[in-house]
């Protein structure tokens, strides 16, 4: 199955397995296949290669770098675990079908005739496979940000002008009236003043000369008369409503003996953000930017779950199959696992963004070590080892650094033992 890959993915995180503000991650030398077995051994490897990143041991960090430098002497146990990893990568497409129905005339009469409650209606298929960034009619759209619009056919009525000659207008359903276009709707507009004892304008409010005041105005499309003229012998009614597309990503992993974590959970609001310069907003330019890359490789290495229709109806429905090859990799456990966290709080996306309409996974196994060393009074850092890119990787997780008072008191202890 394309969607079990052994291996790590080609894919830049900068905080995989650390917390997201950690900077305690580098790259060594030495293959992952040629580390030393004996745990003490491999601990002082480690040290010695995170000592020597000098940007991590700045004055804010002196403390971490104090507990570092002596950690295999302060030691009190070393655990040592080889495993796999196991990183899950979902993203989900949903659909959100606004109550607006829509009604457009086309003589075409040949496609076939059709009536399905809006609600039920199908929903557009064309952004299934797409990337994370789409361009229509020469707009370009963000479906994680922002989302799609697009419109959903529900019906199609065929028509002939002798019976039917005029059609109920759109712009305004019938009614020959719309919303005034200057004041929105409140019979009030504002304009600007010149006041000449401060020397600068003042902006006031007054009754909207273009409703008078009423708030609504004549529907431009058909004169205030509420239908429209048909001129074609036959004719084709469209109904359709207003849908927005869009996807979230998400990425979640799981480490030998460790808890499910989640390493990228795209934000279910659908609006753009207004990132800043600082190193805050560059940090999440860059988030934003893993989401699209996660939406990518799904694209291209995932597998279809599962595709819904109308809410309840399968197009296809691959996850038993899915399940078949993960129990041939004895994976089934950690993947459900996976799954069951990414989809915990799945009705407020569904609240957010619409109804799910297919869900692409994209599973990846890599091997990897892990050094549990308890130090201290309750202290316990953490090693992760794995590969990435061909590259041996290491992070290093809850460091807690140590005082000079610290340290002083345990090099008193340990003279005292001796």
């Amino acid at each position: 199955m394309g969607f079990i890959n052994k291996g790590f993915p080609n894919i830049y995180f900068y905080d995989f397995p650390v917390d997201r503000w950690s900077k305690y991650s580098c790259t060594i030398n030495t293959r992952f296949d040629s580390l030393p077995e004996d745990k003490e051994q491999l601990l002082s490897l480690l040290v010695k290669e995170l000592l020597k990143v000098k940007a991590f041991w700045d004055s804010e960090n002196i403390g971490d770098k104090r507990a570092l430098r002596q950690l295999v002497k302060i030691a009190k146990s070393i655990e040592y675990v080889k495993g796999n990893g196991v990183m899950a990568f979902f993203v989900y497409t949903h659909s959100k079908k606004q109550k607006k129905i829509s009604t457009s005339v086309i003589e075409d009469v040949s496609i076939p005739e059709f009536m399905t409650p809006p609600a039920g209606s199908d929903y557009n298929q064309d952004y299934i496979n797409s990337p994370g960034k789409v361009t229509v009619d020469d707009k370009s759209y963000d479906l994680i940000t922002e989302g799609v619009p697009c419109k959903t056919i529900f019906a199609v009525e065929h028509k002939n002008r002798s019976e039917e000659p005029v059609v109920q207008c759109n712009n305004c359903h019938g009614s020959g009236i719309v919303k005034c276009p200057v004041c929105k709707g409140s019979g009030r507009e504002e304009y600007e003043d010149y006041n000449y004892v401060r020397y600068e304008y003042e902006t006031k409010s007054r009754t909207c000369l273009e409703c008078s005041g009423t708030g609504r105005t004549e529907c431009p499309e058909c004169n205030g008369r509420g239908e429209i003229d048909i001129f074609a012998a036959h004719y084709s009614l469209v109904h359709s409503v207003e849908e927005i597309v869009s996807k979230r990503a998400e990425v979640r992993y799981i480490l030998p003996g460790k808890r499910p974590k989640v390493l990228i959970s795209s934000p279910d609001e659908l609006e753009h953000r207004e990132y800043d310069n600082t190193i805050d907003g560059a940090i999440d330019r860059s988030y934003v930017s893993q989401i699209h890359e996660v939406v990518d490789l799904v694209n291209k290495t995932g597998e279809l779950a599962y595709l819904k229709k109308n809410g309840k109806d399968y197009f296809e429905d691959r996850r038993e199959e899915m399940k078949g090859a993960l129990e041939e990799r004895g994976m089934v456990s950690e993947y459900e696992e996976l799954l069951n966290l990414s989809e915990r709080n799945i009705s407020e996306s569904i609240r957010l963004r619409g109804d799910i309409v297919s869900r692409k996974d994209a599973l990846f196994r890599f091997p990897v070590i892990m050094l549990n060393v308890s130090y201290g009074e309750s202290s316990r850092a953490t090693f992760v080892i794995y590969t990435m890119n061909g590259k041996t990787k290491v992070d290093l997780c809850n460091l807690y650094g140590m005082s000079i008072g610290e340290m002083i008191k345990y090099k008193i202890v340990s003279l005292l033992k001796k």
